[in-house]
């Protein structure tokens, strides 16, 4: 016969497993409930990209990608700021990737494809298909002449069509090129219109310029490492604008300018220092759009949740870098962009607290209770517990 073997009594739980048992609880109650809130109330930040920039009369008009966690599709943003580059009104949201814009007078004309939007007030007014086969990725207005130029790519070349009295152009052929990367347009006076492009994959920028009869090749320019860029026409010769990763400071935002030297003008080789605002959240730039009105230069930089824009003099261009600031124009509400950036830190908090609470609490359960010394799980929770303090110290450490 087997000798009985008594049970025996469970051991009655320490204070120091109750309580740890009920930070586990509440920590995956408040990771659970940020998750609803994110998902439902869209506490997640937006994502901006992608700037394009219209100057007309004396005011300028700035469109942007805008892209957030909860949303599937992305959308656009207008924002219409004065002369001093103060926001005019709230940004205009619109449903759908808008890679162009005509501004005429009150109404702004939006380009998603091939299809149009146009809107007065911020709300739109009208539609249109424009009935063809390319995608609208550049436009720009002539308001001398009342007309206006969309561009685009299509089978192996560069394509535009002009707009005179409300009708459109049969296509234009601009030149030959390959899948293009970026497409931009510039206009000076009577002057143009300029069209730029980069193939995909290229390392040169390539421009031609209409002379009131056809599209002529202008310049060309190798990026080298520059990895955002546009175009502009000033003083009837193209100037890229640039921008380097490794020309961005901690204070300050540098912008390169160059023009090869053209009908007795000197060549121009050019930096602007853009002082940057310190405490900034999200500083990588993400998207580069230029444009010229008279003496003026304005440029619209996209950061990961702010877009920022300055105003430069081109005539105080020279050889030391030109001092200027960038002025915030369009971004998520304050409280939104804490929100947005504390809720992805705090959720990774919780889950690692849920995560090293359960491997202590499940070691702590199933140790004998005369057990002494040093415990595998005191390892752990130390570990664990200096992760967790590393979390919590981050944001503050990049803030110092």
């Amino acid at each position: 016969s087997r000798p009985s073997v008594k049970p025996q009594a469970p051991r009655p739980l320490s204070e120091s497993y109750e309580h740890k048992r009920r930070m586990a609880v509440l920590f995956a109650v408040l990771s659970a409930g940020m998750m609803v809130s994110a998902l439902f109330f869209g506490i997640f930040l937006e994502f901006y990209r992608a700037p394009r920039i219209a100057v007309a009369g004396e005011g300028v008009t700035v469109l942007h990608g805008s892209r957030s966690t909860e949303d599937d599709d992305p959308a656009s943003r207008l924002v219409a700021l004065d002369d001093a580059l103060l926001p005019r009104g709230d940004p205009v949201r619109l449903a759908g990737d808008a890679q162009a814009i005509l501004v005429d007078g009150e109404e702004i004309t939006a380009f998603f494809g091939a299809r149009t939007a146009v809107l007065r007030g911020g709300a739109t007014v009208r539609g249109a298909d424009l009935g063809q086969a390319w995608d609208v990725r550049a436009a720009v207005g002539d308001p001398g002449r009342s007309a206006a130029w969309i561009f685009g790519w299509s089978e192996g070349k560069i394509v535009a069509r002009r707009r005179d009295l409300g009708v459109w152009s049969e296509p234009v052929t601009v030149a030959a090129a390959g899948e293009i990367e970026r497409l931009s347009a510039a206009l000076e006076g009577s002057d143009g219109p300029l069209v730029s492009w980069r193939e995909r994959g290229g390392d040169t920028v390539r421009s031609a310029l209409f002379d009131g009869r056809a599209f002529s090749p202008r310049a060309e320019f190798a990026l080298g490492d520059a990895g955002l860029w546009d175009v502009v026409l000033w003083k009837r010769r193209p100037v890229l604008v640039t921008y380097r990763k490794e020309d961005r400071t901690f204070q300050r935002v540098g912008i390169r300018l160059r023009a090869a030297e053209e009908n007795g003008t000197p060549a121009l080789d050019a930096r602007a220092e853009l002082a940057d605002p310190v405490l900034l959240l999200g500083r990588g730039v993400t998207g580069l759009a230029a444009a010229t009105a008279g003496d003026r230069l304005y440029l619209v930089l996209s950061r990961w949740t702010t877009i920022q824009a300055a105003a430069l003099s081109m005539e105080a261009m020279g050889s030391d870098p030109f001092q200027a600031r960038l002025h915030p124009v369009g971004s998520e509400p304050l409280w939104r962009r804490a929100v947005g950036g504390l809720t992805p830190m705090l959720m990774m908090f919780f889950s690692f607290s849920m995560i090293f609470l359960g491997f202590t609490m499940l070691r702590e359960r199933g140790r004998p209770p005369a057990q002494e010394g040093p415990r595998p799980a005191d390892v752990l929770q130390r570990a664990m517990a200096s992760i967790l303090d590393q979390i919590v110290l981050f944001p503050l450490i990049w803030i110092a």
